[in-house]
């Protein structure tokens, strides 16, 4: 066997070791990570499609039963903060995407936490400024903070390409159920005949 051969089976093992299938239950015939419905409903944990690894608790949601297999090293802790996922330089990215495309819009979001009294006053300090102020939540609430100002079609693909390793976030409640909020749209969902 090759060097190659036994690094692929060695890598296999691996993701399998940290790999759960989880499942959306919903009545809208979900067939994919559709952005679109990202924002819709309770976004608690952050933006995505949400999954949980009990199927009972997808059935409680809707007859239509997908399920996905996931990795857990591609998740982050909805609970933790932004500062330890994002940085500094990629918020920038994203309040200055969201400035571009929506100047007034991302000026009185902005007014909010640094001196701005019109669109010309933002500055590279201002975009600083209000990045560090956003970097200090949890980064579920970042998130939708971010898609709201951006618009979810816009943030879900500005989130997929600078992090392409952070498929979502993810929460363990108090009886050990995990629910996920999956970003990344390259999941292939896979509809339960039951």
């Amino acid at each position: 066997m090759n060097n190659n051969k036994i690094y692929q089976i060695i890598r296999e093992e691996i993701d399998n070791l940290f790999s759960l299938t989880i499942y959306h239950g919903d009545n809208y015939s979900t067939s994919y990570i559709d952005p679109r419905l990202m924002l819709q409903g309770n976004n608690q944990e952050g933006v995505g499609i949400y999954f949980s690894n009990k199927l009972e608790t997808a059935r409680h949601y809707g007859k239509n039963i997908v399920k996905t297999k996931v990795n857990m090293n591609s998740f982050v802790n909805s609970r933790d903060s932004a500062r330890d996922i994002i940085s500094l330089n990629n918020m920038i990215i994203f309040l200055k995407t969201a400035f571009k495309q929506h100047p007034e819009d991302a000026f009185l979001f902005m007014s909010d936490y640094t001196y701005a009294t019109n669109v010309d006053d933002i500055t590279e300090k201002s975009f600083r400024e209000t990045a560090k102020t956003l970097m200090n939540d949890e980064i579920r609430n970042s998130q939708i903070t971010l898609g709201d100002l951006l618009g979810i079609e816009t943030f879900v693909k500005l989130w997929n390409d600078l992090f392409p390793n952070i498929h979502g976030t993810y929460i363990e409640n108090q009886t050990g159920d995990y629910w996920f909020a999956i970003i990344n749209t390259d999941y292939k969902l896979i509809k339960l005949n039951e």
